[in-house]
Formats: structure tokens, C-alpha cells, sequence
């Protein structure tokens, strides 16, 4: 077959025009230079019968008008193998983590494989235990699911993603991967040593694409990382957690990428392609009859409105959302989950069962009413309370407490071995308290334990 040669007639920044005589090539081709084959560009959209609009992914320094470009005839891809666990991946799907650079394996493209997609996704709903009694109970996983993490710098985010890791790794031989799309090289660096440390990076992929690095590659980033996942989930038949840290630095970089190409932006100053763009992401994660990809996302609020278009189309999609605040970090209850603003839409009776879905009403209720006492008790103590009251006030603090716990990630740090606590037991520990069982013991003893079994 004779190659389809075309020439660049224009270039600004991230973009160029190429002009193709004989027939333009498919909308997603990687389009290779003939000088240089580790300079390339992604066909992005027709702008004429014979010019295509292409944004430049490698060597932007490299290309100028007239040079020539050679289609490849296929989209991007990356090469995935077990021997990808440990390592360090960029947007392009190459190493650089300064190891081998060559992993052998199989080579898949970083768009959706319709092959792979005409699968039957999985109707089955199943909770995904991590052994985190707060998450476990309150605002359960859905397998294949996708939760959203809301809190600022300092709340735990961090640590709580480490110890998903861990629990994962450890306690059901899944695999996570992590995205960290407009991360700083800082960050990166000491997630990979702390990572490195707990010797959880062998049960991991790490992808990155910095702040530094052009929209485009920061964009492109979600979908080599759902290709990573795909992998393992379909060829190994793993349980696969995804942390994307941020997911609105996705939606930013599309932003980004649509101003630069001259696109009118919709009402808020955002992509026309704002859903579709979100859309073709989340979709790819779900559960099949081989395994599962469960989605984690941080969740940025930018000046912490509530009604950002990104915002409300990034929550439409999530099955969890776990609001992490700073209030209840200072207080020293980890996870800083607060109980009462974090929730699940899959947690109902048929999904959770009777009893589970039953305490977690009655928490809510007694939570609520302890965040009402306790502005009464801070101007007129708690000994002002009636007697109903100061009973639910005490058991409130109790469940708040019993709600917390060590973390294996931790345990250097506060010198406590980590917990992982079964739902059931956590159930049974919320039950006991409810119930009156626990009346007579000290709230402090529950603070920061396991199950009531380390009484």
C-alpha cells in the first residue's frame, strides 16, 4: 500500500494545518514526520476536502512549514504488560522513570477498542469492600463504579488514596493505577517514594502529565490511563482501582486545547465539547464479565462554587461522593471524612441490605441531631441537656469516634498497626452502639480502633 504523504501549511503553538493531495487521513491517525519519527501530531479534525486540523503531541520545537508528514494509519497507542507494574508512564505511554524504556507486551490503542466495549458490561451490583469502616458503611463502592474525593490540600486525600492502594493490593490482589493529570513534579516524586517505601509500587502503574507539558498531552492523559486499566481488567481479569488526581484539570485541559483551535466557548466559559469530552472518559469505566474498573477522582470546586458547569457534569456521573474536611482533620479523627455531607447513590435496601441500609438511616439522623446539640452544649455545657439528648449526644461522639481508624500507610507516623475492618463487623459495631450496648464505655477507647473486637 503507498503511503499517504501530506505537508504542513501552517503552524501556531499546538496546532497545524496539513494539507493531504491524495486522501486525508482518519480523524485520531498519528500523523509521523518523515525527518523525524519521534516528532508526531493527532489528527483532530477536517477543516477542507483536503486539510486537516492536527494537534502537535511530540517535537512541537521540531516542525515547520513545509515539512513533509507520513499518515501511520492507526490512532496512538501504548504498549501494556505485567511488567508495567512499578513503572512510570507520560500521556504517550512511554516510561520515564529513567529504568529500561523497552517493555515488551501487547500494544493497544488509547481509545476506546470497540471490539473490547461490544463485551457486556456487567448488570451485577457488588459493593467493593477497602476495609475503611467510614466508606464501607456510609458511602459504600460500587464495583466498577465511579466515587468522587471532595476536600482541599491537608484534609488526607493523599493518604487515603495510599491506603485504597494498599487495601487493595493487599487484601483482594487487585491493581491500582494512578493519573495524575496537571500534577507538579513534586508530588509525583514523593507519591513514588512513599509508594516505593510501603511496597505497594509493584501492584501499581503510575502515569503522569504535568503542569509544565502542553494541554494536549494533559488531556490525553484519562484515556491512556483507562487503556492501562482496560488491560488488566479484560487480558488479566484483575479488579482494577483508578485515582484520577484531578479530574477537573481533564475538563481544564480540554478548555485549554478548544481556546487554542479558535472554538466559541458555551455559557461559563467552557468547551462546547465539555460533555462529550467528559463522556467518552467515564464510560470507559465499568465492570464486564472479565473484572472491573472502580474510578476514584478528586474533584477540584474552583472558588468553591458548587454550580460550575464542569462541576455539576463531573458529579452527574459519580456513584459516591466522600467530602474530606479540615474541621475533622484538626479534631484528629482520620479518615477526615465528614459523615453527615458525604453519600452514595447506590446505598438503598436492595443494594446494601435491610439492616445495613436501616443503621445508616439511624446514623444520619443521630449525627444530624449531634451537630445541632453541639452549638447548645458549647454555650450551656452538656450537662443542660435532657436526658434523651445527652443519651444521643454520647452515642453520636461514640460513632464518630468508632468511625475512625489507624492506617497501614501510617503506621511510621502515628506508630499504630493499620486496621482493615470487614463491613459485617463494622455493622455490628454500629448496631451495639445504636443500641445502648456501649453506654458505659469511654468514648475515647473507640477512637481510632478496628473493629469493637480491639476493646
Amino acid at each position: 500500500m503507498q503511503s499517504n504523504k501530506g505537508v504542513i501549511k501552517g503552524i501556531e503553538g499546538i496546532k497545524a494545518i496539513v494539507y493531504f493531495p491524495d486522501v486525508l487521513p482518519k480523524i485520531k491517525n498519528i500523523l509521523v514526520s518523515c525527518d523525524d519519527d519521534k516528532s508526531f501530531m493527532e489528527v483532530f479534525e477536517y477543516i477542507s476536502p483536503s486539510e486537516a486540523l492536527c494537534l502537535i503531541l511530540s517535537g512541537e520545537n521540531f516542525f515547520a512549514v513545509g515539512m513533509q508528514l507520513i499518515d501511520s494509519l492507526s490512532p496512538l497507542s501504548i504498549t501494556v504488560s505485567d511488567k508495567s507494574l512499578g513503572r512510570i508512564y507520560n500521556a504517550l505511554g512511554e516510561t520515564v522513570d529513567g529504568l529500561d524504556k523497552d517493555i515488551p507486551g501487547i500494544t493497544k490503542s488509547v481509545y476506546p477498542n470497540f471490539d473490547i466495549h461490544s463485551r457486556s458490561v456487567s448488570s451485577k451490583i457488588e459493593i467493593i469492600e477497602t476495609g475503611i469502616k467510614a466508606i464501607d458503611f456510609m458511602a459504600p463502592f460500587k464495583r466498577g463504579g465511579k466515587i468522587g474525593f471532595i476536600g482541599g490540600a491537608g484534609v488526607g486525600k493523599t493518604v487515603l488514596i495510599n491506603e485504597l492502594m494498599h487495601n487493595i493490593a493487599k487484601f483482594h490482589e487487585g491493581i491500582s493505577l494512578f493519573a495524575g493529570i496537571g500534577e507538579r513534579i513534586r508530588e509525583g516524586y514523593e507519591l513514588y517514594n512513599t509508594m516505593k517505601e510501603s511496597g505497594l509500587l509493584e501492584k501499581t502503574v503510575l502515569l503522569f502529565a504535568q503542569m509544565n507539558e502542553s494541554p494536549v498531552i494533559r488531556m490525553k492523559l484519562g484515556h491512556t490511563a483507562a487503556t492501562v486499566g482496560e488491560y488488566f481488567r479484560d487480558e488479566k481479569k484483575k479488579d482494577i482501582l483508578l485515582f484520577i488526581d484531578n479530574i477537573y484539570r481533564f475538563i481544564q485541559a480540554g478548555n485549554e486545547v478548544s481556546m487554542l483551535i479558535g472554538r466559541l466557548p458555551q455559557e461559563g466559559g467552557y468547551q462546547p465539547t465539555l460533555s462529550s469530552d467528559l463522556k467518552t472518559l467515564q464510560e470507559r469505566f465499568n465492570s464486564n464479565e472479565n473484572g472491573s474498573i472502580t474510578a476514584v477522582e478528586a474533584v477540584y470546586i474552583p472558588a468553591d462554587d458548587i454550580t460550575d458547569p464542569a462541576v455539576e457534569e463531573i458529579l452527574s456521573y459519580l456513584d459516591s461522593v466522600l467530602v474530606l474536611s479540615r474541621d475533622i482533620a484538626k479534631s484528629g479523627i482520620y479518615p477526615a471524612i465528614d459523615l453527615i455531607k458525604s453519600s452514595s447513590s447506590f446505598l438503598s435496601m436492595r443494594n446494601v441490605g435491610e439492616k445495613h441500609y436501616t443503621l445508616v438511616m439511624k446514623t444520619q439522623k443521630i449525627l444530624q441531631k449531634y451537630y445541632y446539640l453541639a452549638n447548645i452544649v458549647a454555650i450551656i455545657g452538656e450537662s443542660e441537656l435532657s436526658d434523651k439528648d445527652r443519651i444521643d449526644y454520647a452515642r453520636a461522639k461514640k460513632l464518630i469516634n468508632f468511625l475512625s481508624q489507624p492506617f497501614f500507610v501510617m503506621k511510621e507516623h502515628t506508630g499504630k498497626d493499620g486496621k482493615y475492618v470487614k463491613l459485617q463487623d463494622t455493622i455490628e459495631g454500629v448496631d451495639k452502639i445504636l443500641n445502648g450496648e456501649l453506654d458505659n464505655t469511654d468514648e475515647a477507647k473507640l477512637k481510632m480502633i478496628g473493629s469493637l473486637s480491639d476493646l
